[in-house]
Formats: structure tokens, sequence, C-alpha cells
């Protein structure tokens, strides 16, 4: 049986096989054994083609090819692509099987090495991808601010901490449309900051990524 999937980890099992975890179009998180060391190398957010065989849900995967290569060219792309694969693979903890979903994972690491601005697709991708899973906070709206603990847009300023202002608001605005605008380091990790936060008051078994703190210290 013939698979297009999207790499989301790979974990070595022994010397001479790889558990990888994939995104296929029809079975959505799936597991699959690759045995020897004779093989197209894999990445995540890689795109491939793969023989599928097995019935048990640790099917094995045989004559893979790679429909996109990860390029990976720049330390930001290498970041990017990272952190991305991180969080695919702590919220795509299910099966659930979803084409638009599978549509938008085949063809990110091609936009990351694509990118002009690369350093703001991580932030791009987290706000596409909140919208995809329908938890996306309030950012189309003409209000001064929008509650982070319960993605509302608002008159008034909350009265915690965790919220978007105007221009936070403005900026993001822009940034689920393109990530071709123009922000200084501290408004990026400002951005990511409170995005992670919000992804982790909207997820229950979500928390902050390890490869944010490279993000971090990339664009100091």
């Amino acid at each position: 049986m013939q698979v297009e999937a999207v790499v989301l980890h790979i974990a070595k099992y022994n010397d001479r096989s790889q558990i990888v975890h994939l995104y296929t179009e029809s079975g959505g998180r799936e597991q699959f054994m690759l045995y020897g060391n004779r093989h197209k190398p894999l990445l995540p957010l890689g795109y491939i083609d793969m023989e599928a065989s097995g019935r048990s849900s640790m099917r094995q995967m045989r004559n893979h090819s790679l429909l996109y290569t990860p390029r990976r060219s720049t330390m930001t792309t290498q970041t990017v692509s990272i952190f991305i694969a991180e969080i695919l693979y702590s919220v795509l903890t299910h099966p659930m099987p979803d084409k638009n979903i599978f549509s938008f994972l085949k063809s990110l690491q091609q936009r990351i090495d694509e990118s002009a601005t690369p350093q703001n697709l991580h932030l791009w991708f987290l706000l596409n991808f909140a919208r995809l899973l329908g938890f996306l906070p309030a950012i189309f709206t003409e209000n001064d601010y929008v509650d982070l603990q319960t993605g509302e847009d608002s008159l008034q300023m909350p009265l915690h901490g965790d919220y978007l202002n105007r221009q936070e608001i403005l900026c993001l605005q822009q940034l689920i449309m393109s990530e071709d605008c123009n922000l200084s380091n501290t408004m990026r990790r400002l951005l990511l900051d409170k995005i992670i936060k919000y992804y982790c008051s909207q997820l229950s078994q979500f928390s902050t990524p390890r490869s944010m703190q490279i993000l971090s210290e990339v664009w100091k």
C-alpha cells in the first residue's frame, strides 16, 4: 500500500531500526518501524512517499522516497524547523486524520526553506495551526485587547497579564496572512512567549517546547 506522509519524529529503536512517527492523509498520526541502515535519511517535516505493510499498530515502512527533501541551509531555517516539528509531535498525539491539516503540513518545510523571512515563520505557523485546530484567538478585532486566557477580544485591559494589546494584535493580523513582515527581535520574542502561553491554556497536554530556548538564543 503506497502512502504519502509528513515526518513528525524519528526515534532510534536499536542499532538497525527506527520508530518513525508520521502524519498521513488517511490515518492521521501513525507510527511505523523502519528496518536497516541503507535507506534515504529522514528528517522531521520531510514529505515522503512509502510502501506501508502490516496491520498492527506498528506497521512497517518500506521503499520510501523523498517527495521534498529539507534543505535547512541556514541556522534560522534549521532552528525554525526543529521548533515546528516539536510542536507538531506534541500536539498531534491521536490518529485524527484531517485533509486540511495534511495539506498544511506537507508544504511546511518547503515554505521554511524558500521564505525570505524564515525568522517569522514559527509565528505564522503557530497562528495558522491554531486556526486549523479551532482555537485561534480573536485577533481580527477592532478592540484594543485580546484576553489570552479566554481567546476573546475586549474593550478593557484584562486585570491579569495574559493579553494582547493593540500593537501586538496588529502584528498578529499581519503574521497570520504572511511571515513577510518587519518585526524587531524583542517583538518576535514577546509574541512567541504570548502565543505559547495561549497554547498551554488551550491544550491540556501541551507544555513549553524545549526548542523555544534555542529560538530565544538565536534572536537575542
